[in-house]
């Protein structure tokens, strides 16, 4: 396997000019009268832009097919066009040649858009058309660039355009050949692949309105790569890198000054460059009002030992002092150290080694040492056996190193662990190694936390993520670094026992939790546990790695019948354990329900005091295309059909529900994004958190349905039993983002049928349609029971089920007269709803709509308001004659009650007018 070596050389610099100008004056005519002298007239001043805060981009992420698809613009047009960012299509890379150097040609070598035959003077030119910036904005520009030669200019210098004139630089590097010649970076060919990283910053000294901002790179000298002289070599090619390297990037900074300026060493490996997440720490840097101004020397596979002996690296530590020192050892030196201090000295020595080098150069830096996270090893986790004890060696060799070094370090490992548990996608490259898009962001988060040691503001860059996700991450470095950062700083490695879990240590890895990591070994694990092996049935289960199933229908783990609408069922065979995903993803997971005497259906059929936690679903399917059910009912949901007992936390699941069902038989069918049916023996025996359905539910399944037996649609759970033995089930922090088009009776965004919950802090976003089916059985209740929240509870005695803190954004619309359709919950009777709040609108025939619910019926106990808000439209169903809600008529839109109904916590006291969108 080829090893690449890379180098980065970043040089940061802030330039800024300032431009004066003396308006002349006339001189004094002595024959005028002193009163009729008068000033010359001042022409109008400019009105200034605004200096909204604001970070723009554009980037040149160059993959393979990016290089092949831009050879026809790059090498014809001259341009090659940014691929993401605000600059997308519009920012553009171009070239300047001297007639000396008439033989430049721009084309791609091995993938790679490159410049070949530059000779002394030609340039490689960046343009950001169109740009409005206010004067004191500032532009961060990062190139990365390789040599396939040393034929190639060595020497550059960074310019940027002022009124038509090109600034270069100011720069103290020289020429080790020429001592006169000045330069910003330099480029030489490394059979190694070693790359060249520059980076530099520049500020606007006067407003720029719709007009370019220009930058380039000029070869200085006539001094090649190998310090021999230049002459133009079409075989010599400087290229920009591609894959998980940013070719290229500019920012542009405005309305948020700098209140600090600091210098920061980098010296690093491959789990440091990968999609350049020391530039986004830069960036976050800037976006918060600090400039960091960096210089790094960062080549795959390097260890600490490797770093005191590479060129680079000491020329890179040699241009301090440095503030601080961002250290990255080899992925593995931690754990090596960690399983057997007394053979793996070298890694601490190394350390110091380094240490005291960087110190001479800069002795008041604070070094800084990344803790990294564990991943799949070549040898069963690096022999490690799982990937907790992996991750758990690396924690501790850090604190062993950066205890005994005393210096700073830096808890990535650990704010990875958080985004597992929270199922963040991405965390790693697809080698399942390095990190990913996300991954390199949330590293860059806790760096900079460490660094400032100070929340994230608004302003902060999303880095080219969504802003929802990159707030996520910024949020799980701020739980990280903020609380506990003095012990960071300060890292005790008294509770260290070198070796305790690791290899060859006193507690055994194997046989403590069953480790899947494929898909036959999940089929395996399946058909054990439906064929009652008990080892299996509760089994300690972690994924390993993501799994693609095949497109096979899946067999679901457990069964279950008498699934009903009031009745607790008994599981078959079910699932006890504990399976944990460990931050991993099942893909293509595929349903499906043909036959009529299918009772459950779910990756899990049924469970039974199981735990589920630490897990996504991605692209799973459901498709009911049964005539219907000939006996007993049916539950179904991605993660269980059937959950007795159960907690189900941190799950996410993207799906396709389809189906229809024309079955002359009334039977109780529940369809849920998360679980079909949740029960509980015991008060919060069971629980799904921090759960998260995306994609959508369209089915017509509950064609056939009664009073008694009804079919129900949730994006999360679809029924709690309505019965006196099922206790309180708990579903808290849950988000449905699903579009629910359903002819059901009962549709809701987080519960259906909501008997014996308690629904915290849930959201959700989805719009929901919910009709009754034409061919309803005959004696069907009319109408719809549907809501953003919850659809239908008719519970008419004192009971402490609730909504609490609930959101709902989504609107909520039914064309089925006498229906019951509220933006939070549908039909209530008695129950509590306490800062619950809705945005959405609703559409629904008249007598029955309103923006909190639907329909109030007759209850002997009142329900029960307490600080909820309300906005939104309500309107018939096509959206038709719909009125928006005032601070005026809020009130009288927010519900309809049955006849004699009365409520008296329904006031303007406890029920506020929301001024704003959610």
């Amino acid at each position: 396997m080829k090893r690449i070596y890379t180098l980065f050389l970043f040089i940061s610099l802030a330039l800024a000019a300032a431009v004066s100008c003396k308006k002349p004056v006339d001189p004094v005519d002595d024959n005028k009268d002193p009163e009729e002298i008068t000033d010359p007239e001042k022409p109008e001043e400019p009105t200034p832009l605004p200096a909204d805060p604001k970070l723009a981009w554009a980037s040149w992420l160059i993959t393979t097919s990016d290089a092949s698809s831009a050879t026809g613009s790059w090498t014809n047009d001259n341009k090659f066009f940014a691929l993401s960012g605000e600059g997308k299509g519009k920012a553009f890379i171009s070239t300047s040649t001297t007639a000396a150097s008439s033989s430049a040609a721009r084309g791609v070598n091995s993938n790679r858009i490159g410049v070949n035959g530059l000779g002394e003077g030609d340039c490689i030119e960046f343009t950001l058309p169109s740009q409005t910036l206010a004067a004191g904005s500032t532009v961060d520009f990062m190139v990365n660039l390789m040599a396939t030669s040393n034929g190639v200019p060595k020497y550059w210098i960074f310019e940027y355009e002022k009124d038509g004139v090109w600034v270069p630089e100011e720069t103290k590097l020289k020429a080790t050949e020429d001592p006169s010649l000045s330069y910003s970076f330099y480029i030489k060919y490394f059979s190694a692949y070693q790359y060249t990283t520059f980076t530099t910053s520049f500020s606007i000294d006067k407003d720029i309105k719709d007009a370019a901002v220009k930058m380039r790179i000029r070869a200085v000298g006539k001094v090649n790569g190998s310090g021999g002289t230049l002459s133009a070599d079409t075989s010599a090619w400087v290229c920009f890198l591609n894959s998980t390297w940013i070719g290229a990037r500019i920012t542009t900074c405005q309305g948020i000054p700098a209140k600090d300026s600091k210098s920061i060493l980098v010296l690093g490996n491959s789990f440091t460059y990968y999609h350049s997440t020391n530039f986004q720490l830069m960036e976050l840097a800037r976006s918060q009002g600090h400039a960091l101004k960096m210089t790094a020397h960062i080549k795959g596979s390097q260890s600490f030992s490797n770093h005191l002996s590479l060129e680079r690296s000491t020329a890179a530590i040699n241009c301090g002092p440095f503030d601080y020192a961002l250290l990255q050892d080899q992925s593995v030196q931690h754990s090596n150290y960690y399983q057997d201090p007394t053979k793996n000295t070298e890694v601490v020595t190394n350390t110091k080694s380094l240490l005291t080098k960087i110190k001479a150069v800069s002795p008041s830096v604070q070094p800084i040492i990344e803790n990294t996270w564990a991943f799949m090893g070549s040898d069963n986790y690096n022999g490690f056996g799982s990937y907790e004890a992996f991750d758990k060696a690396l924690e501790g060799g850090a604190l062993l190193v950066t205890s005994e070094c005393n210096t700073w370090m830096s808890p990535i490992r650990l704010a990875f662990e958080k985004a597992r548990a929270k199922n963040i996608a991405n965390l790693y490259h697809t080698d399942n190694k390095h990190p990913g898009t996300t991954g390199s962001y949330l590293k860059a988060c806790v760096n900079y936390l460490l660094i400032y040691g100070e929340p994230f503001d608004s302003h902060a860059s999303d880095c080219n993520l969504t802003s929802s996700l990159a707030a996520q991450l910024r949020s799980i470095a701020e739980e990280t670094v903020l609380g506990t950062i003095q012990g960071w700083r300060n890292p005790d490695a008294s509770g260290v026992v070198p070796g305790n879990g690791g290899n060859g240590g006193d507690t055994p890895v194997e046989g403590e939790t069953l480790t899947i990591s494929t898909a036959d070994e999940l089929i395996a694990f399946a058909q054990k546990v439906n064929g009652g092996d008990e080892s299996a049935v509760n089994a300690k289960v972690a994924l390993g790695a993501d799994i693609t199933l095949p497109s096979t229908a899946w067999t679901p783990i457990g069964s279950v019948t008498g699934v009903g609408y009031s009745s607790i069922a008994t599981p078959t065979v079910a699932f006890k354990g504990t399976f944990d995903g460990k931050g991993h993803s099942i893909n293509g997971l595929v349903l499906s329900v043909k036959s009529n005497d299918v009772t459950c259906m779910g990756f899990f059929g049924a469970t039974d005091g199981a735990t589920i936690r630490n897990l996504s679903f991605n692209e799973a399917t459901m498709d009911f295309t049964s005539s219907g059910i000939s006996s007993g009912n049916i539950s179904i949901g991605t993660v269980a059909g059937y959950a007795y007992d159960t907690v189900i936390e941190d799950v996410d699941v993207t799906a396709s529900f389809t189906g229809a069902a024309t079955s002359t038989a009334a039977r109780h069918v529940a369809v849920g994004g998360i679980a079909g049916t949740v029960a509980a023996s015991d008060a919060s025996a069971s629980s799904v958190t921090r759960c998260t359905f995306s994609g959508s539910i369209t089915s017509d399944i509950g064609s056939k349905y009664s009073n008694s037996s009804s079919a129900v649609v949730s994006g999360i759970v679809a029924s709690v039993p309505n019965t006196s033995s099922c206790k309180t089930v708990l579903i808290k922090d849950c988000v449905n983002k699903a579009t629910i088009n359903t002819k059901s009776h009962r549709a809701a965004g987080i519960i259906g049928n909501a008997f014996h919950v308690h629904v915290e802090g849930c959201v959700n976003e989805g719009d929901i349609t919910c009709n009754q089916s034409s061919s309803a059985a005959s004696g069907s209740v009319a109408g719809t029971r549907m809501g953003g929240i919850l659809a239908y509870c008719s519970s008419t005695s004192t009971n402490d089920f609730y909504l609490q803190d609930c959101v709902n954004k989504g609107t909520v619309s039914t064309s089925s007269a006498d229906s019951a359709c509220g933006g939070i919950a549908g039909l209530i009777r008695t129950f509590t709803l306490t800062g619950c709040k809705n945005s959405g609108n609703v559409f629904a025939p008249a007598g029955g709509r309103g923006l909190m619910v639907g329909r109030n019926t007759s209850s002997d106990v009142p329900s029960t308001y307490t600080n909820c808000a309300i906005r939104g439209k309500v309107g018939d169903a096509d959206g038709s004659n719909a009125v928006e809600a005032t601070a005026d008529n809020y009130l009288s839109l927010g519900i309809t009650f049955g006849d004699g109904v009365t409520c008296p916590s329904w006031n303007a006291e406890n029920i506020k007018f929301l001024t704003e969108n959610l």
